[in-house]
């Protein structure tokens, strides 16, 4: 069994002058990250692996995260996560290490709701059902696979075990 925590970045600053890769989180934002961050400690969510697109807000989305979950670890930031397609984020996961036993991604919209949508298996109609209206800053789904290797994942296999969206 393998576990896909899939993260939108948290609100950014919409009214920032800097080139898109180097736009902020909000003050909001940052708090809304820290707030999952406090919610996480609570589950028993481990990520082996935190991938985390190499954007500003993502990388402030991910730093904040973890002081709420009060967690220490290492984030791989990757610029293929950046404005990614679905397909390529499932490409990025199917050549993970097997030792990998759960992996956190860190995105945008709209590769990483795409992502979701393509890796469910669609049995919880009412999550599904939120998850197509939309997939807001913040957002945060955890799924589990049931393959041993990351390079048998494929669409359709995310059973979907948590759907968290932030406070508005």
């Amino acid at each position: 069994m393998r576990h896909i925590y899939v993260l939108r970045h948290a609100q950014k600053d919409n009214r920032s002058k800097e080139s898109d890769r180097d736009v902020p989180l909000t003050a909001h934002g940052k708090e809304q990250a820290k707030n999952l961050g406090v919610f996480l400690k609570t589950q028993t969510i481990q990520p082996t692996v935190i991938l985390c697109s190499d954007a500003l807000r993502t990388r402030e989305t991910a730093e904040h995260l973890l002081q709420g979950w009060e967690r220490e670890q290492d984030v791989i930031f990757s610029h293929e996560l950046y404005y990614t397609t679905a397909g390529g984020i499932l490409t990025t996961v199917q050549k993970l290490d097997d030792h990998v036993q759960s992996v956190l991604l860190v995105g945008h919209n709209p590769g990483i709701h795409q992502f979701v949508m393509l890796m469910s298996d669609f049995k919880d109609v009412a999550t599904l059902q939120k998850l197509k209206i939309e997939f807001p800053p913040g957002a945060f789904v955890g799924m589990a696979l049931a393959i041993d290797n990351w390079g048998d994942a494929a669409p359709g296999q995310g059973l979907i075990e948590h759907c968290v969206y932030p406070l508005k």
